[in-house]
């Protein structure tokens, strides 16, 4: 057999080799089809739960609209806003006022451990 007759593989090699590529290629396309698809739904989730959220604070918002409004005067209101929520109105001052009771027992703790026996 001459060597010039022999079939040559080279075809035969690019062949697989463009199958292969193109194969590849499509399954590369099909995962980032996939991937996208999956990364939107998730984006829609989340705008559905974001959606209910806003609905449900919207609907605490009026509620407590309409306890304002059942009310009637400010005064409850701002009694409870200021328990609550501790504000103030402009201008005014918090005073607080200790029992003495208590300032004696944290003076009887502060007292150091050697002084103890010198009593």
């Amino acid at each position: 057999m001459n060597y010039y007759n022999k079939p040559s593989k080279f075809p035969l090699i690019v062949g697989v080799v463009i199958i292969f590529l193109s194969l590849s290629f499509t399954f590369f396309i099909i995962y980032s089809i996939f991937k996208k698809e999956a990364r939107e739904q998730k984006i829609k989730d989340q705008v559905v739960e974001l959606q209910r959220k806003i609905e449900e604070l919207e609907s605490k918002k009026k509620s407590f609209e309409n306890i304002e409004a059942s009310l009637g005067n400010n005064y409850f209101f701002e009694k409870e806003v200021r328990l609550k929520l501790n504000l103030k109105k402009p201008g005014e001052k918090v005073i607080t006022i200790l029992r003495e009771e208590n300032n004696k027992k944290e003076e009887e703790k502060k007292t150091p451990w050697w002084q103890i026996f010198n009593k």
